[in-house]
């Protein structure tokens, strides 16, 4: 589903009420004859249950996190209960999770290995948890609660692999000599218009494109220590026209100085391609800018560049970021409801199929009704993802560092040994930069126990 909902963020902080967590009104959800004390009553738990989810979270207690989902249940009335199962209530279960997953994943920012492997547990047992725990609720139930887990868990997935991703990358673009070569190669073998060409950019999109190639990659390589501006193709050296410039809206700016800014510069330039690009959909923007890498790819290693495992290894951080970029600005500016109107019919959310027993959608709640439907919950959806391999590497290109490997990769590595200590999950500039809650404080001490690691 989550690729059927691609979308570039735009101002961030608009996308999530950083103040408080306000939950759907319950009330245009109730089936008739409810009481509206037992209504609200469910309201204010859930709300409670959510804030402690979140919490969970922002401070890595995993533990407490899949505790919450487990114990949920046992804190409610009867009452509450038998309103919380009724078939009406699902599209409000499905609201509220997706409006607690939005707040969590707004707290993602570039963790360190603590918080990767207990981002990588969650992801991996979560879905799981959810499952086992509400198998004796009704289907609906049990789905609704799903739906959003299973979006939730991709995304942290996803996460991790952009994460491992700017790490093999940054071994290569850190190093300066590395960077001349890039560009050496990529001006002396890679003519822009070909590549444009092979990639089928459209008409409106080829002088900024164009100025792209030209430009901008070397900018976004700087800096270098160019040994010969003047060896270079035609393309390079042709100066541009007044409507090339005037095409080039987001141009970036070369670094001075030895540092180099890495991922920042990289991430700035994806967040800048959309308002590059506005009148194009954001899978056509990803599908053409995959399809123009390819050709460049193709080129370089057909051309036999010394920097290809370079280039290769900045490709993969590239893609991965951006359809991460446009997967969370995706969910972040989307509910159930919008999706399901838009493009879904009502009785399925992406591969899961919600079969219900036959329940009229007015069905009267009565608060004495002691029957309750039970059945097994659908389970998750498996994450797949697939992996290439690059050619082998240069001889006479310089190799990263062998020794930096991500945790994650630990053989020894087990998600449910997990340290629970309290990891505050704080700001962050380059992915998202999320506001503190306002009445939206730790609801369990345990939480706050023990010393915070700042990202």
């Amino acid at each position: 589903m989550i690729h059927q909902m691609l979308q570039f963020p735009t101002d961030e902080n608009t996308l999530v009420d950083n103040d408080t967590l306000q939950l759907p009104d319950i009330r245009a959800y109730l089936p008739a004859n409810t009481d509206l004390k037992v209504a609200a009553a469910l309201a204010a738990l859930y709300r409670s249950h959510c804030i402690s989810v979140i919490d969970s979270f922002r401070y890595c207690k995993e533990r407490n996190l899949m505790k919450y989902f487990s114990a949920f249940h046992g804190t409610l009335t009867v009452p509450v209960q038998k309103l919380l199962t009724h078939p009406n209530l699902a599209p409000w279960i499905k609201e509220c999770d997706w409006m607690m997953y939005q707040k969590m994943i707004a707290f993602v920012a570039p963790p360190n290995d603590p918080v990767l492997d207990a981002f990588n547990s969650i992801s991996q047992r979560l879905c799981g948890h959810i499952a086992e725990t509400f198998k004796t609720q009704p289907t609906h139930v049990s789905v609704a609660r799903l739906i959003p887990a299973h979006i939730f868990c991709n995304l942290l997935k996803h996460m991790l692999d952009v994460n491992q991703a700017a790490n093999a990358a940054a071994a290569w673009l850190c190093h300066p000599d590395n960077r001349n070569q890039m560009w050496t190669d990529f001006k002396t073998m890679v003519n822009p218009r070909d590549m444009m060409t092979k990639a089928n950019i459209p008409t409106c999109a080829e002088l900024a494109t164009e100025q792209i190639l030209k430009h901008d990659i070397r900018a976004l390589l700087t800096p270098l220590s160019d040994a010969d501006p003047s060896a270079s193709l035609l393309f390079f050296t042709q100066p541009d026209t007044p409507d090339s410039v005037e095409a080039h809206k987001f141009p970036v700016e070369s670094a001075p100085g030895d540092e180099y800014n890495f991922p920042d510069k990289w991430v700035q330039f994806i967040l800048n391609i959309p308002a590059a690009f506005a009148n194009h959909r954001t899978q056509c923007v990803i599908e053409k800018v995959d399809a123009l890498w390819d050709s460049v790819l193709h080129r370089l290693t057909l051309a036999g560049a010394p920097s290809f495992s370079a280039w290769w290894m900045t490709k993969v951080f590239f893609h991965e970021m951006m359809v991460w970029q446009a997967e969370k600005g995706g969910f972040m500016r989307n509910t159930p409801g919008s999706l399901q109107s838009a493009t879904f019919g009502p009785e399925s959310l992406g591969h899961f199929q919600m079969k219900q027993a036959s329940v009229p959608e007015t069905t009267p709640f009565d608060a004495s009704n002691d029957s309750q439907a039970k059945s097994n919950p659908s389970p998750p959806v498996a994450h797949n993802g697939h992996q290439s391999h690059p050619p082998s590497q240069h001889p006479e290109f310089k190799h990263p560092p062998t020794e930096k490997r991500l945790s994650l990769q630990d053989p020894g590595f087990q998600g449910h040994n997990n340290d629970d200590s309290a990891i505050d999950l704080e700001d962050d500039t380059m992915l998202l930069a999320v506001g503190k809650y306002g009445d939206m404080m730790v609801s369990d001490p345990a939480d706050a126990e023990g010393d915070v690691v700042v990202i």
